[in-house]
């Protein structure tokens, strides 16, 4: 029989001979549905659950009072606590903390008044500070600002949900702290010691170092100050031939090509050093004197010379205006050694940088000497390619 004829079932009875087997049952070919709308599929949900078979040893059955802290993000704007918002934050709280089941009932609990809710977590607060111990007010202000850390209120939130209470339910203490405590004791256990957090600090503390930061700043900014005054008072060293290097009180980086240079102080004047790792600033050097271009008074001390190891010694224990400048210093000498290139010692010049003021005026006023002195070393640098300071 074909599959078009319809659906052979065969008879499972026992043997009677010979073509004597349960016969064959045809059923007729089921007619098709008809088609209908399709149905959107319903979304799925899935939750996570917790398989509180795999904790053993002593459960805890409440929570901790310092995850009352959790619950106060729930506040309203007005100061308010919702008696829905609150069971979800306290039910996901549970979850999380707890492997015992969830109470019953929590949500209608806190819905016998209207300010239940709110009343709810001031007494969590108020039992959170009888609990640790925090009776001065400092202590006490900590506590609101660990609590309030969550919340877009902040420190305000207990002053607003007190504000809120006061509006709704001028007596709400004496009518309403009994029921709500009953509820507190349900869920948390208040009957343990609890303290805050050992890593918080709140925003007097936080105010404390900043002010302590400040002060250090501002002390640090005057020492830099005080510093500075006194390298302007220090006289240029003129004379670079014959340097007392067992003499040197002080040093000082400054920014420049080449990796900048140091400030050198020996007693009340100042010169400059500089690691010349390229020949071309002793070429530039003796160049400068063919062409006639004033340049500073320059010298050079051979890394293989005695005096540079005098040298070496004296800058390394003189006073750095920055502690880590004496890293650099030391890796300079040392690449000096390394390389065999000298040590540039140069005079230092005081006076105004060309972006200054004085320079500026000079150029409105097309001052000839400032002008023939530049020319000079615009052709000195063209011929050397110093490009940089091109």
């Amino acid at each position: 029989m074909s599959d078009e004829a319809g659906y052979a079932n065969v008879g499972k009875g026992p043997t009677k001979g010979k073509g004597k087997g349960s016969p064959l049952a045809v059923a007729p070919k089921p007619k098709p549905k008809a088609a209908g709308p399709s149905k959107a599929s319903a979304p799925a949900f899935k939750v996570k659950t917790v398989d509180r078979s795999q904790f053993s040893g002593a459960r805890p059955t409440k929570l901790r009072m310092m995850a009352a802290q959790q619950v106060v993000v729930a506040q309203e704007a007005n100061g308010h606590f919702d008696a829905a918002q609150l069971a979800m934050k306290l039910y996901r709280t549970w979850e999380k903390l707890l492997v015992s089941e969830f109470p019953s009932g929590v949500r209608v609990d806190l819905s016998g008044d209207v300010v239940d809710a709110t009343v709810f977590v001031v007494r969590l607060f108020e039992r959170f500070i009888e609990r640790s111990g925090s009776a001065d007010d400092d202590e006490r202000y900590r506590v609101i600002s660990w609590f309030g850390s969550g919340t877009v209120a902040g420190n305000r939130w207990l002053d607003d949900a007190f504000s809120w209470l006061q509006a709704q339910q001028p007596g709400w203490r004496e009518t309403r702290v009994q029921h709500v405590d009953v509820i507190v004791d349900k869920l948390f256990a208040t009957d343990e010691e609890c303290m805050l957090p050992a890593g918080f600090v709140d925003n007097k503390e936080l105010q404390a170092k900043q002010q302590e930061l400040n002060e250090k700043f501002a002390s640090a900014q005057m020492e830099s100050l005080r510093r500075a005054e006194v390298w302007t008072a220090n006289h240029p060293l003129s004379e670079l031939g014959a340097i007392s290097w067992d003499k040197v009180t002080a040093i000082r980086w400054l920014m420049g090509g080449g990796g900048g240079c140091y400030m050198v102080r020996v007693e009340d004047q100042k010169f400059i050093v500089k690691g010349c790792i390229d020949e071309g600033d002793v070429l530039a050097h003796e160049f400068s004197k063919f062409v006639g271009v004033q340049v500073v008074n320059t010298r050079f001390i051979s890394p293989s010379s005695s005096e540079f190891q005098t040298a070496s010694l004296g800058l390394e224990a003189a006073e750095a205006d920055e502690p880590e400048m004496h890293n650099y210093l030391q890796k300079m000498l040392a690449m000096l050694r390394t390389k065999g290139c000298p040590l540039m010692v140069m005079e230092f010049l005081d006076g105004a940088t060309l972006r200054g003021r004085s320079a500026s005026e000079r150029f409105v006023a097309c001052d000839e000497g400032l002008i023939r002195t530049l020319g000079g070393f615009l052709a000195m640098d063209s011929v050397l390619n110093n490009w940089d300071r091109l």
